[in-house]
């Protein structure tokens, strides 16, 4: 049995964000969808069908994403001789989530949203960050984790309230050896149409990351493109035979009987 993938994309879900919870300072977390009905977790390949890359690359691991939410608000009464900033604590968080992010170890921090207010009166002030994050390893994920809660809570004593909430999370794919048995398969197919293929990592969460480890995945089996969520997006349009050409010969031999 096989499934090709054809569920939210990423352009789609780029804009959710982490529900608000209950309870100050506590962590609130969605539980990740895992994309497939419990009749599909007996399949034994899966496919999607996003962009390839310009150089025919296929995606054989991905980067996992986690989104969070942090909420500032100081205390404000006639009592408290002194008023926490806010804005200024929200500044040098950010600064310092930034600088989380690694180039070279495939750890992205993304700032998405900032909102903030300032007010006189007993009204308290209060400021709100949204980050996205990817990683290529789970222990990256739990280190960015510690971390981003350590740098929000950082300072902040009695006078600042913080409240850290877990949006979307997607584990990373790692590259096993069934997945490179799989790619070998499409690129033996690929061959025979003289279509270019090549493995590849890709820095972005994918809907394949919903897919249980055991069962091998591919991702990129769409038309070639770039530059994907900008103004200068595109596809190649005479890719799009080659690659159709390419997924229903690799459905094909994966529907065979007793081939896999």
């Amino acid at each position: 049995h096989w499934r090709l993938i054809l569920g939210q994309t990423e352009q789609a879900e780029e804009g959710q964000e982490a529900q608000p919870g209950d309870g100050d300072g506590q962590s609130q977390e969605q539980q990740p969808q895992t994309g497939l009905s419990e009749q599909d977790q007996a399949i034994d390949e899966a496919l999607e069908a996003l962009y390839g890359d310009s150089n025919g690359g296929i995606v054989t691991s991905c980067s996992a994403r986690a989104d969070y939410q942090v909420e500032l608000t100081n205390v404000k009464g006639d009592r408290q001789r002194s008023v926490a900033d806010v804005i200024s604590a929200v500044c040098q968080k950010v600064t310092a989530w930034q600088k989380l992010a690694e180039a070279d170890g495939g750890v992205r921090v993304k700032i998405s949203a900032i909102e903030g207010r300032a007010v006189f009166g007993p009204t308290p002030d209060f400021a709100t960050v949204s980050l996205n994050t990817n990683f290529k390893e789970k222990n990256d994920g739990d280190r960015l984790d510690k971390e981003i809660r350590r740098i929000a809570k950082r300072g902040a004593g009695t006078r600042i309230r913080v409240r850290v909430q877990k949006g979307v999370n997607r584990p990373p794919v790692i590259e096993t050896g069934a997945i490179k048995n799989f790619y070998e398969l499409v690129h033996t197919l690929a061959k025979r149409l003289e279509v270019k293929v090549q493995p590849i990592h890709r820095d972005r969460s994918s809907d394949i990351c919903y897919v249980p480890e055991n069962i091998p995945v591919l991702d990129g089996m769409g038309p070639i493109g770039a530059e994907p969520r900008t103004t200068n997006e595109y596809v190649i349009r005479d890719s799009l035979i080659d690659r159709a050409a390419l997924l229903a010969m690799v459905i094909r031999e994966c529907g065979r009987e007793g081939k896999r």
